[in-house]
């Protein structure tokens, strides 16, 4: 069954992202740059968990994109679908 999400109370603002990316772009301690991360969230719109399940081998290269897919998401109906980003 899926639940209902909590609502948010607000959206970060425009400038508390750029302190958040500017924050992890001076970071070096990890392999995956969570500045990416960031950007990536926000402009795919997809969640953790979405973004977690990610995998090279869902991608493909389309001209000077790079399409993929978050398997297994689970729509309202309950049923797993495979969602293309």
């Amino acid at each position: 069954m899926v639940a209902e999400p909590g609502s948010r109370e607000r959206l970060a603002s425009a400038e508390e992202l750029h302190k958040l990316i500017n924050h992890f772009e001076q970071a070096t301690r990890g392999y995956i740059s969570m500045a990416d991360i960031i950007r990536f969230s926000f402009y795919s719109c997809r969640r953790q968990d979405e973004i977690n399940q990610l995998r090279w081998a869902d991608c493909r290269k389309h001209g000077n994109e790079l399409l993929g897919f978050v398997p297994r998401l689970k729509d309202p109906s309950g049923q797993c679908i495979d969602v293309e980003i």
